[in-house]
């Protein structure tokens, strides 16, 4: 998740220059610069040769927040004028925005993919915090990951306790994500503490916490290092990949 050597083609954000804090798609290398289009490169008047240390791999939360900024962006431009040309360039980097994270979403929701790493994922959370849970599942199966999210593995019909019980058992971990709505969770409690016996009797890291929010921590997970998603999502999200199995 950190920025240079290791790109691969599709959703960038640039982290340093003129370009800060854009989403683009990295088509290819030109010397020692990146080739970046800021858009659709078949709807693109021209590419941008960015060097590789001023860019990541673009995350779920890295494409919503800069939506969200064009979208502000777009509404300020309506209100004060602004070059029809600027206006355009914002409106063809959301329109590529919009069309990754819905194929993104699709294709992890849905497609079938053999090629995972031997790592099953739980992911235990309050159903408030289903939005956030959700970009860690679509950003974990990107990556190979098999995440266990109740949404996607429960079908219509099926007995969601036997399901759950189910889930957790065959897990390699589960990921406790920690906010007020979780602590207050019974369900979440029952959830990470079935799989906390397993790692006593293991003597192996098998609840991997997660910190949302400030919230009072469980006794149990107060000794554990936790990965912290309050400030930088990036930032958690490369801990939490490091911490599992």
């Amino acid at each position: 998740m950190s920025s240079g050597d290791h790109l691969k083609y599709g959703p960038v954000i640039v982290l340093k220059g003129h370009h800060k804090g854009r989403i683009g798609y990295y088509d290819d290398d030109e010397d020692t610069k990146a080739i970046v289009y800021f858009g659709s490169m078949f709807l693109c008047s021209g590419f941008y040769d960015i060097p590789h240390r001023f860019l990541r791999q673009a995350n779920t939360e890295d494409l919503l927040k800069r939506n969200e900024a064009i979208y502000r962006e777009l509404g300020f431009r309506s209100e004060s004028g602004g070059l029809i040309e600027d206006k355009y360039n914002l409106l063809l980097e959301k329109h590529y925005i919009d069309e990754t994270l819905a194929d993104n979403y699709i294709r992890v929701r849905f497609e079938k993919d053999e090629t995972f790493r031997n790592t099953r994922v739980f992911l235990s959370h309050s159903s408030e915090d289903k939005p956030f849970v959700r970009k860690i599942a679509t950003d974990l199966k990107q990556l190979k990951i098999d995440p266990w999210l109740d949404e996607w593995k429960i079908r219509a019909g099926e007995s969601i306790p036997q399901k759950l019980s189910s889930g957790i058992k065959d897990s390699d971990c589960v990921v406790v994500v920690l906010s007020k709505n979780a602590i207050a969770s019974k369900w979440v409690e029952r959830e990470w503490q079935t799989k906390y016996w397993d790692e006593i009797e293991h003597n192996q890291a098998l609840v991997i916490p997660v910190l949302l929010e400030d919230c009072k921590i469980p006794e149990l997970l107060k000794t554990k290092k936790y990965a912290d998603f309050r400030e930088d999502y990036n930032d958690g999200l490369t801990e939490l990949i490091l911490a599992l199995p």
